[in-house]
């Protein structure tokens, strides 16, 4: 059986990957994929894990564009999900 953290890491990838759709950051060039997401044990703060296929400089404009993107992203899945607390991103 899972425990709620595994479920709330699984429910968190998905919904942050869906969200990245809506972001409109010319920062974010290249082929983006969210790879993994780790959850505190708090689960105050989520690490999201991804990858860029593309040249050094679009790694580099999507990670600061990913950064840039964090609160925004944040706030989207307040509105997504019902649960207390949502964590940071980082």
């Amino acid at each position: 059986m899972y425990d709620r953290a595994e479920r709330l890491k699984e429910l968190f990838k998905e919904q942050v990957t869906e969200l990245l759709r809506q972001v409109k950051d010319p920062g974010l060039t290249g082929f983006l994929t969210v790879t993994g997401l780790d959850l505190s044990a708090d689960r105050k703060t989520a690490t999201v894990f991804y990858s860029v296929l593309g040249s050094d400089a679009e790694r580099e404009s999507a990670g600061k564009a990913l950064e840039r993107a964090a609160p925004y992203i944040r706030e989207l899945l307040k509105k997504k999900v019902a649960i207390r607390t949502i964590p940071n991103l980082k």
